[in-house]
């Protein structure tokens, strides 16, 4: 029965171990550094309150009807639980794409990566960074910063692409990493140490037979690294952009007084989109009032319709219609997330994060003077934001060693919204199939 792992709980990674649930139930480990679901889609939460989030990765997801392909069972079943419903709320200076829908997560967008995960069946573990991947009697010994290494006979990566040619082991082995593995053999088998108190009997020669074809084992391995050149070049042609985002988080009661749940910004060389997340999400408590308007003409009415709540629901058949209008719930503090700008994300991205926070608030205060002073503050740094440039003609995933199957995906594979992580995770669960 083979053990699968897959590196990485984000969209591509959550999805990709969902699809594998039939063909390998119960053998499924997911691995992520962080200390939660998401990656990207990330939800973050206020420290005394679970209820008060925001989303300090994607916003919201778009479906574009006509590209949508393989991807509409998906965006159906996260409709049909619950997980997405329609963005309603005002977002000035969106652009609005012929055919596109917008989708939000009522209970924060990482919550679409969970429902991925809890459906999958597989065991997942977070705080997990994975430091080192080699081959071992035929399976990949992965190694972590914390805990012992485990071996798996399939390993999948979904990563940011850097993160992969970043990892160590055999992935990335040459002749040059050959003598430290030949002291490192040496004096695991304690040869050494034999000879001095022994000399070189028989059960010396026994060992140094077993330790041989151990090193001729290291020899051939190193002689072809895991990653070759021409795959080598292709991922290092990946590129992303970086930005920085804060999350600033409201005891309940709060208002933040503006017309918009979410605005994009077009005129600051700091900050590019602003949204008060909880009225973006919807969970805001609506009121009710009345408005009186000119009769309707009964053929206006003639179709039965199903209406958005929000921002304004209209019930014909008279002259009222019924506004429901944004109200900050008295239950739970509001959050406003910010995003800064590409340009900003490349300049300060190894800069001091309690400066660029600093920063990011004085260009906030000048766009929205009203509002108040927080409870509490996130900054986040996004290094691997968003692909700028994939992988070269990839179907999706790159396998990287076919027997033990390596295999890795992601956006870095095909685009960095919802239906190319899916297709990702589509490509990659199609591979592994194959070698279950």
């Amino acid at each position: 029965m083979s053990r699968v792992l897959v590196v990485g709980a984000g969209l591509s990674g959550g999805a990709c171990a969902w699809l594998l649930r039939g063909a390998a139930p119960g053998r499924v480990t997911v691995w992520d550094k962080a200390r939660g679901a998401g990656g990207r889609m990330s939800t973050s939460r206020a420290a005394w309150d679970a209820a008060c989030t925001a989303d300090l990765g994607a916003q919201y997801v778009t479906r574009e009807t006509k590209r949508a392909g393989r991807c509409c069972s998906f965006y159906e079943e996260l409709l049909c639980h619950g997980i997405l419903k329609p963005l309603m709320a005002p977002v000035e200076g969106m652009v609005a794409k012929e055919g596109s829908c917008n989708y939000m997560a009522p209970q924060g967008i990482s919550s679409v990566v969970k429902y991925y995960l809890n459906q999958s069946g597989a065991d997942v573990f977070y705080e997990q960074h994975v430091t080192c991947i080699s081959l071992r009697d035929g399976k990949w010994e992965v190694s972590r910063k914390t805990g012992p290494p485990e071996q798996f006979d399939i390993v999948i990566l979904t990563m940011p692409v850097p993160q992969i040619l970043q990892l160590q082991g055999d992935i990335v082995n040459s002749f040059a990493k050959l003598s430290c593995h030949t002291a490192e053999i040496c004096q695991s088998w304690g040869l050494q140490k034999l000879e001095r108190s022994c000399g070189r009997g028989e059960g010396w020669r026994r060992m140094e037979m077993t330790a041989c074809g151990r090193l001729t084992e290291m020899r051939e391995r190193c002689q072809c690294p895991v990653i070759n050149e021409s795959q080598k070049q292709q991922l290092e042609s990946v590129s992303y952009s970086s930005r920085y985002a804060l999350g600033l988080f409201y005891e309940a009661g709060t208002r933040i007084d503006v017309p918009w749940a979410a605005q994009y910004i077009t005129d600051n060389p700091c900050i590019r989109f602003i949204s008060i997340d909880n009225k973006k999400r919807n969970i805001a408590e609506p009121v009710s009032c009345s408005l009186q308007f000119p009769e309707i003409p009964a053929f206006a009415c003639s179709r039965s319709r199903t209406l958005p709540e929000w921002p304004l629901a209209l019930r014909c058949g008279g002259t009222s219609f019924a506004a429901r209008l944004p109200h900050e719930s008295p239950e739970i503090g509001p959050s406003v997330v910010v995003h800064t700008t590409v340009a900003f994300g490349s300049e300060y991205l190894d800069s001091d994060p309690a400066e660029v926070q600093q920063l990011i608030l004085s260009h906030l205060e000048r766009i929205v003077p009203s509002l108040p002073t927080p409870a509490s503050i996130k900054c986040q740094k996004w290094r691997y934001s968003q692909v700028t440039k994939a992988v070269p003609s990839s179907p999706g995933q790159m396998i990287l060693h076919t027997q033990p199957l390596l295999i890795c995906g992601g956006d870095g594979f095909t685009c960095s919204n919802f239906d190319g992580c899916i297709d990702s995770a589509l490509s990659l669960a199609e591979a592994v199939k194959s070698h279950l």
